[in-house]
């Protein structure tokens, strides 16, 4: 996958990526303060969406890698690399504002099915910064909060008690 997807696009698109050696190879890290303010794919296209918009907003001394060595993968059946090259792409895409579609489906051919032609949904909702969650949980939270102590009758619900009102 990181021959075939990742690193074309990376040379093609953000030449500046293009030594990284393993850009989707699924083992990396990243400090909680940045994971929480980007947005996060669903899918495979996660590390590539880390690597992209990291680079965008913070730059390539941002980045670091390190020689794991030699790692194998498990191997995955060739229509399964296609939803997740399709995933990938999407990312990148999003990343270049190319406006990708807001739901995909791989159509793909199989011998083994009937009629030939499978249509595969290709993940590709992203998740919010989690920051810009808990920005909108802390005001909806202070907003309840202070709308039930004004009401001196009313006490505001613990959660356990909104979920079983008994």
């Amino acid at each position: 996958m990181t021959e075939l997807v990742a690193r074309p696009l990376l040379n093609l698109k953000w030449p500046e990526l293009a030594a990284v050696v393993q850009p989707i190879g699924g083992e990396w890290g990243v400090r909680r303060e940045l994971l929480e303010s980007l947005s996060i794919p669903v899918g495979y296209g996660l590390e590539m969406a880390v690597l992209l918009d990291t680079w965008q907003h913070y730059g390539l001394d941002a980045l670091a890698q390190v020689d794991l060595g030699i790692r194998r993968h498990r191997h995955q059946s060739v229509h399964d690399l296609g939803v997740m090259a399709a995933e990938i792409q999407h990312v990148a895409l999003l990343r270049l504002h190319a406006d990708p579609a807001a739901h995909a489906v791989l159509h793909q051919f199989d011998r083994a099915v009937e009629g030939g032609w499978v249509a595969r949904p290709v993940p590709v909702q992203e998740r919010p910064p989690v920051t810009s969650v808990s920005e909108r949980l802390g005001n909806a939270s202070e907003h309840r909060t202070r709308a039930s102590t004004e009401d001196s009758n009313q006490r505001p619900m613990s959660a356990c008690a909104k979920r079983n009102p008994s």
